[in-house]
């Protein structure tokens, strides 16, 4: 049973349809499904089989201020995950740099049009550490270091979300 808030400021109690019909599932959302942690290969099979992937990244100063308009090769380590954003794809420049193309919801004068292209390491072995894990996806009182990997942490926590088949929602 879900429970959802009404006008007022009460709470109602909705079963299986009505519940259903809200969040994700007024849409044709059906579920979702993590990815393992830290893992390039996932990651950009979900991008070319299914679309769009939820990815938490470290939105640290040199990523809030980011208005340019080329590849973000942003310093390799340690990384605060702190902040989700939306990868829509992927690439590889004319020069041979290979980037993720990252949307965030932060507007249309960030980044090129609200997206950015950050810096792709096709293999496992770019990683750091997340020094303050609560920040970002852990629960409180998880405060030991864990390892992330890719550009920002970019392949530490990503979730593939599932929709109905059938087009327009249906």
């Amino acid at each position: 049973m879900a429970r959802a808030l009404v006008a007022g400021g009460g709470t109602s109690f909705l079963d299986g349809a009505d519940a259903a019909a809200m969040g994700g599932g007024a849409f044709g959302m059906t579920g979702w499904e993590t990815l393992p942690k830290n893992q390039y290969e996932p990651l950009a099979r979900a991008l070319a089989e299914k679309g769009p992937v939820a990815v938490s990244v470290a939105a640290d100063k040199e990523v809030v201020r980011l208005r340019v308009r080329h590849l973000q090769r942003l310093r390799q380590g340690d990384a605060v995950i702190d902040h989700a954003v939306t990868a829509i794809g992927y690439g590889e420049q004319d020069d041979g740099h290979k980037y993720w193309l990252i949307q965030n919801s932060w507007g249309a004068d960030w980044g090129e049009g609200g997206h950015i292209r950050l810096e792709r390491h096709d293999q496992d072995t770019y990683c750091g550490m997340n020094n303050d894990p609560q920040k970002g996806v852990a629960c409180q009182g998880e405060t030991d270091p864990v390892p992330v990997c890719g550009m920002c942490g970019v392949l530490f926590d990503s979730v593939v979300p599932h929709f109905r088949s059938g087009g327009g929602g249906q």
